[in-house]
């Protein structure tokens, strides 16, 4: 994998402040952690306060590269598609259950679903199969950009009638492709499309159509309110006029004294952001190439009271919702171990593979006399250690010191070193000196890939990936022939339980690996209007509530 290729499946290292996200940090993620979508549309119609107006370009031109993120949030629901959410989750009103599985076809594969008969465009007009193609059809011949893409492995997407959707694949569609790619294609009123484009010939004179707005896949259950600014927006939620004000940073850097006119007069809720942050242990070099040093070090580290310490919310998997600890090897938050006994766990650990200390740390009742000097089982000194993070994140320095405090007690010695370019340290392209120039890190990762989120796992684990030997995004050198089976046989099976049987397996595996560890994901404060029955996360409010993700109140 080149540099360019992994960069552009993942946004490796999230280096920008993590009070005050870049637009690159705002880009939508597939991954929706603690958020439950809905199936039932919430009523009555809710009143979104933005801070912007629509640009003026038509549906096709928000979704290219140059419409803005209001432009998409705003012409969401004008679409529909197969599954919603994580593309894990079908449409049951739109994809007919039970879903179809992949089969063998000549030289290729192919998948026929069946579709509902009874979902309408708002005009009145049937949702039909047709209404896929011709969007994948312009799509291709207009080569669009931006949110627009051909699935990648499709060779052709066909509707043999009104309800069947027939997708050929040139290979055994995983569920990367089927549901993941296509079912995440949306649906467009081709009835109203088709004689507009009729004489448009190329991509800018399509973005440039002036074109009456398409019939949209849900009636209208969002009033858009446009504020002045960000400040004018929560005093129109204050003033009662709007129930919801969207706004990608929440409540951040808001002046006090309209916090506190909000907690009077509004409902605030912490919602999770999907990046995850990690500590990246690097196996090619001493101490990390010991598993029992990573395992040690994974187990002093109560992602609970870190967590807790940030304002963030603790991380225990690279692609599912955190809301319940795991157990087993590496995952000591499943049995809520205190810190005297996580440093006992520890040190049994290390005692057990034969590390040794000039001072060896001690339990006494639920105090912990800490250690001094530790050293591998052939003597040589483990650290001091520099503990990398980026310089931009005072979040994560202020993790990093944490983690240090924690390893010091356990005899390892770190010493915290802020670097204003982190994703050049561990990203390809690198030498085999560069590949060996780290040992431990705190990392941020996020899926922007296809819709597969289990995805994410695999670039960050599967030897294939190597960062040093593959030029991908494995910067820890992992290499594990269990996590490589098991994630190759995910990649083939056509079984949606098997998929997520083998997602859970592979898991297991990193977390017994103790490569990198889950530490936390961020949170965001947004603000509501008292007694919502639902409450939509940052960024979870578009034109279709069906995809909305929400959380009680």
């Amino acid at each position: 994998m080149t540099r360019a290729r992994a960069l552009a499946l993942l946004v490796g290292l999230l280096v920008a402040a993590c009070r005050a996200p870049t637009p690159e940090m705002t880009t939508p993620s597939t991954m929706v952690p603690t958020a439950v979508v809905t199936t039932e549309a919430p009523a009555p119609t809710l009143r979104v306060a933005v801070t912007g107006p629509l640009s003026g370009v038509n549906w096709w031109a928000a979704l290219g590269s140059e419409g803005s993120a209001l432009d998409r949030l705003m012409t969401h629901g004008m679409t529909a598609s197969l599954f919603v959410g994580t593309a894990h989750e079908p449409a049951a009103d739109l994809a007919m259950l039970p879903l179809a599985v992949p089969r063998p076809d000549g030289d290729g594969w192919v998948v026929d679903q069946r579709i509902a008969a009874d979902r309408r465009w708002s005009d009145g007009r049937p949702i039909v199969a047709g209404d896929l193609t011709f969007y994948l059809d312009t799509v291709r011949s207009f080569s669009l950009d931006g949110s627009h893409a051909y699935p990648t492995g499709v060779v052709s997407v066909e509707a043999p009638d009104d309800h069947t959707i027939r997708i050929r694949y040139e290979r055994a569609p995983g569920p990367d492709l089927w549901p993941g790619e296509i079912g995440r294609v949306p649906f467009v009123p081709s009835h109203h499309w088709e004689a507009l484009l009729a004489d448009i010939h190329d991509r800018p004179a399509l973005y440039g159509l002036e074109a009456p707005a398409p019939p949209g896949a849900m009636p209208e259950t969002v009033s858009w309110v446009v504020a002045g600014s960000r400040e004018d927006a929560y005093r129109l939620l204050m003033d009662g006029q709007v129930d919801f004000v969207h706004d990608p940073v929440g409540t951040a850097g808001l002046p006090a004294g309209l916090l506190d006119d909000l907690r009077e007069t509004a409902a605030l809720t912490t919602s999770v952001r999907s990046p995850v942050r990690v500590l990246a242990m690097n196996q090619r070099v001493a101490p990390f190439d010991d598993p029992a040093m990573r395992l040690a070090l994974a187990t002093i580290v109560d992602r609970v009271e870190l967590a807790g310490m940030l304002g963030a919310t603790p991380a225990y998997s690279f692609y599912r919702p955190d809301s319940i600890a795991p157990a087993g090897p590496g995952t000591f938050d499943g049995e809520r171990l205190d810190l005297a006994a996580r440093v006992d766990a520890a040190v049994t650990i290390l005692e057990e593979a034969g590390y040794t200390w000039a001072t060896r740390p001690a339990v006494v009742g639920r105090e912990v006399e800490g250690g001094s000097a530790l050293r591998r089982p052939n003597g040589s000194p483990v650290g001091p250690l520099r503990l990398l993070v980026s310089d931009h994140d005072s979040m994560r320095v202020e993790a990093a010191a944490w983690i240090a405090g924690r390893a010091d007690l356990i005899g390892v010695e770190m010493e915290v070193v802020p670097t204003p370019d982190l994703a050049g340290i561990v990203l390809p392209p690198l030498d085999s000196d560069a590949s060996r120039g780290w040992a431990i890190a705190l990392l941020g990762w996020r899926w922007t890939g296809p819709a597969d989120p289990v995805g994410l796992m695999i670039h960050l684990f599967h030897s294939s990936e190597d960062s040093y030997l593959a030029g991908g995004t494995n910067v820890t050198g992992l290499a594990s022939a269990t996590f490589d089976d098991l994630a190759d046989r995910y990649r083939v099976t056509t079984s949606p339980s098997k998929a997520v049987e083998l997602a859970a397996a592979m898991e297991a595996v990193a977390l017994q690996e103790a490569a990198q560890l889950p530490l936390y994901r961020e949170t965001i404060t947004e603000a509501h209007a008292a007694g919502l029955p639902f409450v939509p996360v940052v960024d979870g409010i578009h034109a279709d509530p069906r995809s909305w993700p929400f959380q009680s109140p």
